[in-house]
């Protein structure tokens, strides 16, 4: 009730409190939104030095982390469901997120930028849209908007910020799956300037973790077909399991195994992985089906076994 009583406080101590209110937010604890979030507000008001200041273990030396409390204190009411944040916040809560997707640190830009993508799901939510469920961005335009300035090459592009639209790609895929294949020339650049952005995008959609969607493998076909051909057997060769490569090999059995790419007419996909992959890669694969029917425990169709029986066959074959 009393939030706007720390803008007289430091730095050091106005992100504590913002840091307290998220925790409560996470927690469920109900507080007043209107002034919590003006309290926000007037923190993204405060000059931000850049480039900023080492931290000191003893006190916050700018605002630049408040800011990144900031983005908390927004994103934990957005990953809940049913969310605290009340609809009628709406215009406050993205007038802050916006202007945080244009900080001047890469690191709170990307972090804002995915929590953009979040409000932009409770938008959809709170229309009775379901997260899967067909649309267009036109349904939330202020998330475009931000996402167009993000993926602007020309305006000092971020791997931080492409990394965010790779870990948000399959729900951006799901709001306006014609928006992404669109973009995707600008999420994925293929100029050897922006080498850095593309493996940004690719290893942050990988490590997402999220399930592979037969729609979002459509909307991605030419991005996965790019990741197999940038495969370097050389490189492979003394790579750690649980690099973002074997993250590939793993979507490329799964796909195989279901019919997916026989369906999309892109079988030649595992063929051609095969052929660029190095031999311990090619061994991860076939480890990682054996692996996966072994932990099923219910009866696999018989259809999944026929694909995974003639890959092992046709491997055995070419020994």
């Amino acid at each position: 009730e009393e939030a706007e009583a720390f803008q007289t406080l430091a730095p050091t101590y106005v992100r504590a409190v913002l840091g307290g209110l998220a925790r409560a937010s996470s927690e469920g604890r109900p507080f007043d939104w209107d002034k919590v979030l003006g309290l926000a507000e007037w923190v993204l008001q405060q000059p931000v030095v850049e480039p900023e200041p080492a931290w000191s273990l003893a006190q916050d030396p700018g605002w630049g982390w408040a800011r990144g409390t900031v983005i908390r204190l927004l994103d934990e009411p957005l990953k809940k469901e049913p969310s605290p944040l009340p609809m009628t916040a709406r215009g406050a809560a993205w007038n802050l997120i916006e202007a945080l997707c244009r900080d001047p640190n890469p690191q709170r830009r990307g972090d804002a930028l995915e929590t953009a993508v979040r409000y932009a799901s409770w938008v959809r939510a709170e229309k009775g849209q379901a997260w899967n469920g067909e649309g267009t961005l036109d349904d939330v335009p202020e998330l475009r908007a931000v996402l167009d300035h993000a993926l602007d090459l020309g305006a000092a592009p971020s791997p931080r910020v492409h990394e965010a639209v790779g870990h948000q790609l399959p729900w951006l895929i799901f709001m306006d799956e014609a928006w992404i294949r669109t973009s995707l020339v600008r999420i994925f650049p293929g100029e050897p300037e922006h080498a850095a952005l593309w493996q940004a995008a690719w290893r942050a959609y990988l490590a997402a973790g999220a399930p592979l969607n037969d729609r979002v493998f459509e909307a991605l076909t030419p991005i996965y077909q790019e990741a197999v051909e940038r495969l370097n057997p050389q490189e492979e060769a003394t790579a750690a399991v649980g690099r973002p490569e074997e993250s590939l090999a793993e979507h490329v059995a799964l796909l195989h195994g279901r019919g997916t790419l026989e369906d999309r007419g892109v079988v030649a996909l595992i063929e051609r992985f095969f052929q660029r992959a190095s031999t311990r890669l090619r061994r991860y694969l076939l480890w990682y089906v054996g692996h996966t029917l072994q932990e099923q425990t219910e009866a696999v169709p018989a259809e999944v076994l026929r694909r995974f029986q003639s890959l092992w066959q046709g491997r055995r074959d070419l020994a």
